[in-house]
C-alpha cells in the first residue's frame, strides 16, 4: 500500500478518534447532539452539595448515564455556576467512559485513572494509563488533551525513559476498495 494512502487512512482514523473522544468527553455538558436532549442520570453511594461554592461530590461506584453516554468512576465532582457545568473530575481505578456510535460508526471506549473537563476552555484531560480504543484501534498513553475548539489532540508517555505513547490503527477496507476502483 503507497506511505499516501496509509498517511491518508491514518489521518481519517485519528479525525474520527478525536471527534468522538470530543463528544465522549463533553457528555455531561455538551453531549452528542442527540443526547443533548436527554436527561443526566447519576448513581452513586453518596452524595455531598455545596450550594455556595456550586460543588457536588459523588463517591462510590458512581455511574453517570446520558443516552448513550456512560461514565464510571470511584468519584466524580461537578462544579456549576448559575447551573451551568464549569468543571468535571471524575476518578477511577479506572475511570471508564463509553459512547454509543451514531449513525452506525463504532463506540468509543476510554479508560484512564484521572479525567478532567474544564467546560469555559471545552479542554479534556485524561491522566494516568490512558486507554482510548474505537472498534479495533487503540491508543495508550499516560496523559492526552484534547482541545474541542481547536480540534487539537496530544498525548505523551510517562516520565521513565522506556515509556512511550502506542497506537494501533487499522486500515479502513472500504477506503482501499473504493479506491482502487477509481
Amino acid at each position: 500500500m503507497p506511505a499516501a494512502e496509509n498517511s491518508r487512512i491514518a489521518n481519517r482514523r485519528h479525525n474520527i478518534v478525536c471527534a468522538c473522544l470530543g463528544l465522549l468527553l463533553a457528555g455531561p455538558a455538551q453531549g452528542a447532539k442527540s443526547d443533548r436532549d436527554e436527561p443526566i442520570h447519576i448513581n452513586a453511594r453518596n452524595v455531598a452539595l455545596n450550594e455556595k461554592t456550586g460543588t457536588t461530590v459523588y463517591l462510590g461506584k458512581v455511574i453517570l448515564t446520558q443516552g448513550g453516554l456512560r461514565i464510571q468512576a470511584d468519584r466524580m465532582e461537578i462544579r456549576t455556576r448559575n447551573r451551568r457545568t464549569e468543571f468535571v473530575l471524575a476518578v477511577g481505578n479506572p475511570t471508564r467512559l463509553n459512547q454509543r456510535a451514531l449513525d452506525g460508526g463504532e463506540d468509543v471506549a476510554i479508560s484512564a485513572q484521572r479525567v478532567e473537563y474544564y467546560a469555559a476552555k471545552r479542554q479534556v484531560m485524561l491522566r494516568g494509563d490512558v486507554v482510548i480504543q474505537q472498534g479495533q484501534d487503540i491508543l495508550r498513553s499516560f496523559s492526552a488533551h484534547y482541545d474541542l475548539d481547536e480540534g487539537n489532540f496530544t498525548a505523551q508517555a510517562g516520565a521513565a525513559p522506556g515509556d512511550r505513547v502506542t497506537a494501533i490503527i487499522y486500515p479502513v477496507l472500504t477506503d482501499i476498495k473504493e479506491d482502487t476502483a477509481r
